[in-house]
C-alpha cells in the first residue's frame, strides 16, 4: 500500500477485506481518524441494530463501496468498467444526483466532504468472489486515466490472492493457539481430577473416624454436637469434591427435583461463617415456591460464591438477605 501511494501520489489508499458480513479497512494510509470512525463500516443497521438483508439473503451496504462489493456496478455507468470497478475524476456533481437515478445504497458522500475529488475503487476478486476492494483517493482533480484504472485492475487480481491466503493462513494460526489451549485446560482438568481423588479419599477417612468416636460415646455426650458439626462440613466438602471430579468430565452432574427453600436453609450456618461476625444473614424464604431439577452441590456453590462477593463489597459491617420468590 505505501508502494502505491509513493508511486502515485495519492493522497489516501486503502484496502477492504471482507471480515464477516463486513468489510472493514484491512490497512489505509492518508484517512483521517474521523473519516475511519465512520466509513470503517459499511453495514446497513435496522432499527433494531440488526443488519439488513436483501431478498436473496445477501448483506447490504453502504455507499459506493457497497455498490462495488455487492458487485452491482453497472458497465453501462460511464463511471464504472466492465470488471466492476467505480471511478471519477470529479466526484462533486454525485451530489446533484436525484436519489431515484443514483445506484448506490444509502450514499453518505463523506469522501465528497473530505474533499476527496478523484477517487477509484477496484474490487478484489478470488474467481467470482468479490473479499474487498483497493480504494485511491486524491484531493486534486483528473488524476486518473482508464489506463491507470485498468492496470490497477489486472494488480488486485494479485493482491486478493495473497490477502486470501494471508487470512486462511491467521485462521490456521488462531485454530492452532486455540487447540493448544484446549489441551492445557485439558491437563488442568486432568490435574483437578487427580487432587479431588485424593482429597475425597482423606474425608472418608475423617468422616469413618467421626463415625467411630461417636459410635464410642454416648448420646447426651458434650462433644457429641462438634462431632455432628465436623461429620456436616466434611460432607459438604465431599460435594466440593464432586464439583472438581465434573470440571474434570470424571463425575456426571446428578440433578434432582428439590425445594429451593430446604437447599438454602441447609446452608445459612455455613454461610454466615462465610461472611464473619461483622455482616448479618437475612433469610426470607418465599411462600409456596416451586420446585427445581438441579445438582444440590450447585446450589452450594453458587450461594456460597454470591455470599461471599457480596461480603467483599460490603467490606465492613453490612446485612447480606438471601430471598427467593418464583420467577
Amino acid at each position: 500500500l505505501r508502494m502505491i501511494q509513493t508511486s502515485t501520489g495519492f493522497d489516501a489508499v486503502g484496502l477492504r477485506l471482507r471480515d464477516g458480513d463486513d468489510f472493514p479497512y484491512y490497512v489505509q494510509t492518508g484517512f483521517s481518524e474521523g473519516f475511519l470512525s465512520t466509513e470503517n463500516t459499511l453495514l446497513t443497521r435496522a432499527r433494531t441494530g440488526g443488519v439488513c438483508r436483501n431478498e436473496d439473503g445477501s448483506i447490504c451496504l453502504e455507499c459506493t463501496c457497497g455498490l462495488v462489493l455487492s458487485g452491482k456496478a453497472d458497465p453501462a455507468d460511464p463511471l464504472c468498467t466492465e470488471s466492476g470497478s467505480w471511478w471519477t475524476n470529479n466526484s462533486l456533481p454525485l451530489l446533484d444526483t436525484p436519489t431515484d437515478q443514483d445506484a448506490r445504497l444509502h450514499p453518505r458522500n463523506r469522501c465528497i466532504h473530505d474533499g476527496f475529488l478523484s477517487v477509484a475503487l477496484i474490487p478484489l476478486r478470488v474467481e467470482d468472489d468479490i473479499v474487498g476492494l483497493l480504494q485511491l483517493n486524491d484531493l486534486r482533480a483528473d488524476r486518473f486515466t482508464p489506463e491507470m484504472i485498468h492496470f490497477f485492475e489486472r494488480l488486485t487480481k494479485n493482491i486478493a490472492i495473497a490477502l486470501t491466503r494471508e487470512q486462511t493462513n491467521e485462521r490456521l494460526r488462531k485454530l492452532q493457539e486455540q487447540y493448544a489451549q484446549a489441551q492445557k485446560m485439558e491437563s488442568v482438568g486432568r490435574l483437578a481430577g487427580g487432587v479431588a481423588h485424593d482429597f475425597n479419599n482423606l474425608l472418608m477417612g475423617i468422616m469413618n473416624y467421626v463415625e467411630l468416636c461417636r459410635d464410642g460415646i454416648e448420646p447426651d455426650h458434650p462433644i457429641r454436637g462438634w462431632l455432628n458439626e465436623i461429620s456436616v462440613d466434611a460432607q459438604r466438602s465431599a460435594n466440593l469434591t464432586r464439583q472438581l471430579l465434573a470440571f474434570a468430565r470424571k463425575q456426571i452432574i446428578s440433578p434432582e427435583v428439590l425445594d429451593f427453600n430446604d437447599a438454602i436453609a441447609n446452608m445459612l450456618k455455613l454461610l454466615q461463617r462465610l461472611v464473619g461476625e461483622d455482616v448479618a444473614m437475612a433469610w426470607k424464604p418465599g411462600a409456596s415456591l416451586g420446585q427445581v431439577k438441579m445438582d444440590p452441590v450447585q446450589i452450594d456453590q453458587i450461594l456460597a460464591n454470591l455470599v461471599v462477593n457480596a461480603r467483599d463489597a460490603i467490606g465492613g459491617v453490612g446485612l447480606v438477605s438471601i430471598e427467593t420468590s418464583n420467577a
